[in-house]
């Protein structure tokens, strides 16, 4: 059982906070590709407000939300070719935080090239859009096979906000034995109690789970990956007793927003017999 202090160590992710400085070493998706269009999105991540955009250059960029000029919100902003431009006085920011213009002031005047709005990178990968919020360098974008296979079909949902730390997230994800009590007469194949081995990886921790198949001789397998710090990687037994459809993969990150709320991002790569795949955004 955690003491209140080592909770709070690992779940409180604001900026200067130890779990917020170290989760500011990762790569979290902020949002869906096809839904960073031509209005603005607001975004709160560990603690932060920003404002997500794409210009219409076609760079995606993620930025505090309010002007620094007089703190007005830049989710009403007007995406352009270059940046994003405040809607109270037209100061134009892009995708770096550079300011490029500043309507009203004195021809020449050096003033916007002192400002800087705190933008973080961003980058695209699977139909999801990416941002990292730590010091540079920037570490390497994992890979995962649901973000990059291309024998199937992709498909990206914010799956949910729930109004609980990340960390209680991840420790429900992982416990199967809650499954047959709490989901057992809507899951079928979930209906019973497992057999589940644990082990510590590299990357954070696999388990797999044994239950009962249609025959003796057949058993469903159902493995988990947690990897640090709040993603996890599942691939889902099919419907029924139907041993023959290709399995779907599964990766969730339970981002967190701030200390008491998350969002789920889920990804589903459904693998295909031959051909190319696509992607899709629900």
């Amino acid at each position: 059982m955690l003491s209140i202090e080592e909770n709070a160590l690992l779940t409180s992710v604001g900026p200067g906070t130890p779990g917020g400085e170290m989760m500011r070493r990762y790569w979290h998706p902020v949002g869906l590709s096809t839904d960073v269009r031509e209005a603005p999105q607001l975004v709160r991540i560990l603690g932060e407000d920003l404002v997500l955009f794409r210009t219409k250059a076609g760079t995606t960029g993620l930025v505090d939300a309010r002007c620094p000029h007089r703190g007005a919100s830049l989710a009403y902003g007007c995406v352009e070719n270059e940046g994003l431009r405040c809607r109270y006085h037209g100061w134009l920011f892009d995708a770096r935080g550079h300011c490029l213009e500043q309507p009203g002031e004195a021809g020449g005047s050096p003033l916007k090239d002192k400002i800087r709005q705190r933008a973080y990178e961003t980058r695209e990968l699977g139909v999801l859009v990416f941002a990292y919020l730590g010091p540079p360098p920037s570490p390497i974008l994992p890979r995962f096979d649901s973000l990059v296979r291309e024998d199937g079909i992709r498909k990206a949902t914010v799956a949910r906000v729930i109004n609980c730390n990340f960390f209680q997230i991840i420790e429900n994800s992982m416990d199967p034995v809650h499954r047959p009590f709490l989901h057992g007469e809507s899951i079928k194949v979930w209906g019973s109690i497992p057999e589940f081995t644990v082990e510590e990886t590299e990357f954070g921790m696999r388990q797999v789970q044994y239950r009962p198949g249609p025959t003796p001789q057949q058993r469903y397998v159902r493995s988990v990956m947690y990897i640090l710090p709040c993603s996890r990687m599942l691939c889902i037994p099919a419907a029924d007793d139907d041993l023959s459809t290709p399995r779907p993969l599964t990766t969730v990150w339970a981002v967190p927003m701030d200390d008491p709320s998350t969002i789920e991002f889920e990804l589903r790569f459904q693998p295909a017999y031959g051909g190319r795949g696509h992607d899709q955004t629900l």
